[in-house]
């Protein structure tokens, strides 16, 4: 059973409470809690309940909750602007929300954060750090509204281990730069020199063809000869004149 699937919020830290009662007297908590705790594996072990044993357990609801509402809200913070509008904000995304501070997550495992993130964090402040840096940066991730879990939590899980980044590397930033660009300049040339035509321009798909540069480039490195494109009519202009 996955501790950041099955419970989060302060779900998370009440399960916690339960489960530390438990360790100290089982008889402490119903026979139903009983059996569940028997077979249950806390989050990475023993060890990290006895790390927080003795700490209140409120701070414990309040990490998990703080860190439940970076994926949740976090997006409405992404810088999304690349003029530097400021984005709204939410008040769950600042820790005081949740009764607790940067010193109380510094004592807390990173286990509490969950995902990807807790594997690689020293605590729960360096994994809330890295949190807001995926959700409250300049992507902004809006799945709370998925209703099967399954689904929701590969999504999180996508963007927390950060699967699907573009390289950092300038070089290739530079070069997406410049056939966006191409593409951008082809399209106002288009429109000035033939306004009266009637087309399917690339607006709102102008990153179809540094995909199939990208694709055609694998598609090369497995000694495939031969592609055939069959397309709708939005972009085919530049697709023409930058992929054929």
């Amino acid at each position: 059973m996955s501790f950041e699937f099955d419970f989060h919020g302060p779900n998370a830290g009440y399960i916690l409470e339960l489960y530390e009662r438990y360790r100290q007297s089982p008889e402490a908590v119903d026979a139903a809690t009983r059996s569940f705790f028997a077979q249950w594996i806390p989050p990475n072990g023993a060890a990290e309940v006895e790390a927080i044993s003795g700490i209140d357990t409120q701070k414990i609801v309040g990490a998990v909750g703080y860190a439940q509402a970076i994926r949740q809200f976090g997006h409405v913070q992404a810088q999304l602007d690349p003029l530097g509008t400021q984005p709204p904000g939410d008040p769950e995304l600042i820790p005081e929300a949740h009764g607790i501070t940067e010193d109380d997550l510094r004592q807390l495992p990173a286990s509490l954060v969950g995902g990807p993130i807790a594997q690689v964090a020293g605590n729960a402040l360096e994994a809330i750090t890295m949190l807001r840096g995926v959700y409250t940066a300049s992507i902004g991730y809006d799945n709370d509204h998925i209703r099967v879990p399954e689904e929701r939590q590969w999504l999180r899980e996508a963007a927390e281990s950060r699967r699907f980044r573009f390289s950092q590397d300038k070089e290739k930033n530079t070069s997406l730069l410049e056939r966006l660009t191409q593409m951008e300049v082809f399209e106002l040339f288009l429109q000035k020199t033939f306004p009266t035509k009637y087309r399917f321009s690339v607006e709102g798909l102008d990153m179809m063809v540094p995909m199939l540069d990208e694709f055609i480039t694998a598609a090369v490195g497995i000694n495939i000869n031969t592609i055939a494109i069959g397309m709708a009519h939005r972009g085919r202009l530049n697709v023409l004149a930058h992929i054929m």
